[in-house]
């Protein structure tokens, strides 16, 4: 599990200023309803930090891209192992209405069933973040 971003961190960790290096992390973003996570953990509950959450939702709402707030989740993304580096992090994903991932290991889950504008929505987000933090 996350053995990508532990390798990523093993090479570049060093590299990264964590004053100066944040994360988003578009995780499972194919189901109808964009959502930024405040914190997430499969044994204890990791929460992000408010600042870069606030900065986020700020350029999504200046963007005009619905983003819904307010939720955790009791699972462990790769934003779980930049959060644990000290980088700010936002964890982008997306759910129905029953708060659930569309079709989410299920045969149904093929490419006919991913909801396109909410992954449209979630890459323009992470772009417009970036571009936010460069002329910051």
């Amino acid at each position: 599990m996350q053995s990508g971003i532990r390798a990523f961190f093993d090479r570049h960790g060093a590299e990264l200023p964590v004053g100066s290096t944040w994360f988003v992390n578009l995780e499972t973003v194919g189901s109808p309803e964009l959502v930024m996570l405040e914190g997430e953990g499969t044994i204890w509950m990791n929460d992000y930090q408010p600042g870069f959450l606030n900065d986020v939702a700020g350029v999504a709402a200046a963007e005009g891209i619905a983003l819904r707030r307010g939720l955790r989740a009791g699972s462990s993304t790769d934003s779980v192992t930049a959060h644990r580096h000290g980088h700010p992090v936002a964890t982008l994903t997306s759910l129905t209405q029953w708060k659930s991932l569309s079709h989410y290991h299920w045969p149904t889950d093929t490419p006919s069933e991913l909801q396109w504008p909410t992954i449209e929505a979630s890459a323009e987000l992470a772009v417009a973040v970036a571009r936010s933090l460069d002329s910051a």
